[in-house]
């Protein structure tokens, strides 16, 4: 008996070592994780917040249009898209974005629909607003 305990107190602390290193792997892949989920739950939110925000300037922009008889220049579109974005993400709690993010996110969204970013299309023709 004197032997087992003569060699669990030099083998103890070796283990205790050895499980306090794989604990620590085991809380950093964990964090990690969920690290990476947290990113692409933010990214699928800022994109819903982008789609929301064109949609909101390209309703602006319409009404604009019937109320004045002329359009609404593109960047006070991006500038009311961007605004609405920023809101939206402050609402969620998410703070900190670049207003740059945001701006590459909503002109690669019209690039992939067909508009051209700081050309607006004419609304009453073909039915939309750039």
């Amino acid at each position: 008996m004197e032997i087992l305990i003569a060699i669990g107190s030099h083998l103890l602390p070796l283990i205790s070592g050895i499980l306090a290193i794989l604990i620590i792997a085991g809380l950093k892949r964990l964090m990690d994780k969920w690290g990476i989920e947290r990113s692409e739950k933010v990214d699928s939110m800022l994109d819903n917040y982008v789609n929301k925000g064109i949609d909101v300037a390209e309703v602006a922009a319409r009404k604009y249009f019937q109320e004045n008889g002329a359009k609404l220049d593109s960047g006070n579109k991006k500038a009311k898209a961007i605004n609405v974005v920023l809101e939206e993400l402050k609402q969620s709690g998410i703070t900190n974005v670049a207003e740059q993010m945001i701006t590459d996110r909503i002109e690669g969204w019209l690039e992939v629909k067909g508009h051209n970013p700081g050309v607006p299309s004419n609304p009453e023709l073909n039915g939309e607003s750039a």
